[in-house]
This record gives structure tokens, C-alpha cells and sequence, in this order.
């Protein structure tokens, strides 16, 4: 594991041979702190030892040619994520009622960013939506920016209005009010979570009391695995118990 070092004086090269442009060296080649004569090197090189003995952070190198903390996240997954999107005034029906516009904002968005879509299904005010995302693009937080700043964009010249800011709402640029600002994700652990959560989305339109049948729904992928005979047309699974991001 590598570190930055720089001395403040060009006339005093230690072992690493760092002087006021940076150099880098490995910690067992750091000098040791007694022999330094400068005492911000000292306190640099402290610094710089205490930090990279954390598992979860590295230092790497930038244009800027100075070491700028690089911190670790979990290893990549082809995993499917679950999704709750909601917007942020509940118990509007905003989504169905510009299910068309809904519908092209996520198929321009996928086009681009394209990605296996397992499940989705639609309610008036937040949809769930399963998705597993090729391992070189994983960004899906730019892909649900997307959908919905032109869902919000093509509804708003549709005629939606907005609601109301919320008390304490800072709206980031471009933003409308129309969406929850922060959606649900939750990465699917094995195929029986993925089960429960595709479960979840099939029966959630029985749920809010919209429908007898997950069938009856038609904003719902169910129609697709039921044309795929994936899943019996007249099925009707248990409810699913759990955390499934609606209650924001």
C-alpha cells in the first residue's frame, strides 16, 4: 500500500528522496520521524500512517498530482437491485395519469443506459421496479435522475402542476418538486430475496386495494412473465412481509 509524502524543503531528501513535489514511496521506505528535522513533515507523515492503516481507504494518484483519499465500496455485483420511487406528494395519481409520458421517459433513458429489466409495476404515486445493470454501468442513480427529470419535464408541458414546496424542500437545479428527491434501493442478497421482491411488486397493486388480482393490474411487468410463462395467469402469491421503502 502506497502513501504521499512531501518534505517542505527542497534541500532535505530523506530515503523516499521527496522534496517539495510530491513522490511516492511504500510505508516500509518512509523514513523514521526522529530523523526528520522538520517538524511539519513529521506531523505530515504521522498523518499519513495514521490514515492508511484503515482497511476501507487508499490513496491513488490525481492530475493534480497530489493523493487524494480514494474510498473503497463494495466489490461489484451483476446482483438485481429493488427500487421504490415515489413522489413527493402522496396520494396523487400523477403516474397513471401520465403513464405514457412515464413510460417513454424510462425507454429514452434505458436506450441509452440500457439494462436487464426483471420487474416493474406502477401505482398512482411510486412505482417498484427491479433492475439488473451490466458490471461496466452500474451508475443508477443517473439513470433514475434521468427518468425523472423527463418525466418531469414532458408531464409539467402535459399540464401536471407541481405541488406545493414542502416545508424545509431545497430543490436542486432544474428540479420541479414532483419527485421524492431520495428512492429505496435495496441489492438482492440470493434468488430467494429476489423471489420475495419480485413477489412484492406482482402483488403490491392488491395491496392498496386497487385490484382483486395482480393480473387485473395493467401497469405491472406481470403481463410480460405471464405472456413468457413465467408465472400462471391467475396467479395470487402471499403477502410479503418486510421493508419495501413505501412508507417515505
Amino acid at each position: 500500500m502506497g502513501a504521499w509524502v512531501a518534505n517542505s524543503k527542497p534541500e532535505q531528501r530523506g530515503p523516499c528522496h521527496t522534496a517539495i513535489a510530491v513522490s511516492r514511496c511504500t510505508l516500509l521506505d518512509l523514513p523514521d520521524p526522529t530523523r526528520l528535522r522538520d517538524i511539519r513533515a513529521v506531523k505530515l507523515l504521522i498523518w499519513f500512517r495514521s490514515r492508511a492503516v484503515s482497511v476501507n481507504q487508499t490513496f491513488t494518484n490525481r492530475d493534480d498530482g497530489f493523493g487524494m483519499p480514494d474510498y473503497r465500496r463494495p466489490p461489484r455485483s451483476t446482483r438485481p437491485v429493488f427500487f421504490t420511487v415515489c413522489l413527493a406528494q402522496r396520494g396523487s395519481t400523477a403516474l397513471l395519469d401520465h403513464l405514457t409520458i412515464l413510460r417513454a421517459a424510462v425507454r429514452d433513458t434505458l436506450a441509452d443506459r440500457p439494462l436487464e429489466s426483471i420487474a416493474w409495476v406502477v401505482l398512482p404515486d411510486h412505482l417498484h421496479a427491479i433492475w439488473r445493470l451490466p458490471i461496466d454501468d452500474m451508475n443508477y442513480s443517473q439513470r433514475w435522475g434521468r427518468i425523472k427529470a423527463r418525466f418531469s419535464r414532458d408531464a409539467r408541458r402535459a399540464g401536471l402542476i407541481p405541488p406545493p414546496p414542502r416545508p424545509g424542500f431545497q430543490p436542486r437545479k432544474g428540479e420541479l418538486g414532483i419527485w421524492q428527491q431520495r428512492f429505496w434501493e435495496h441489492h438482492c442478497r440470493d434468488a430467494q430475496d429476489l423471489e420475495r421482491h419480485l413477489h412484492y411488486c406482482w402483488l403490491d397493486p392488491v395491496r392498496h386495494g386497487h385490484v382483486e388480482r395482480p393480473a387485473d393490474w395493467a401497469a405491472s411487468s406481470i403481463h410480460r412473465d405471464i405472456r413468457l410463462g413465467r408465472i400462471a395467469a391467475d396467479w395470487f402469491g402471499n403477502d410479503v412481509p418486510g421493508r419495501f421503502g413505501e412508507a417515505a
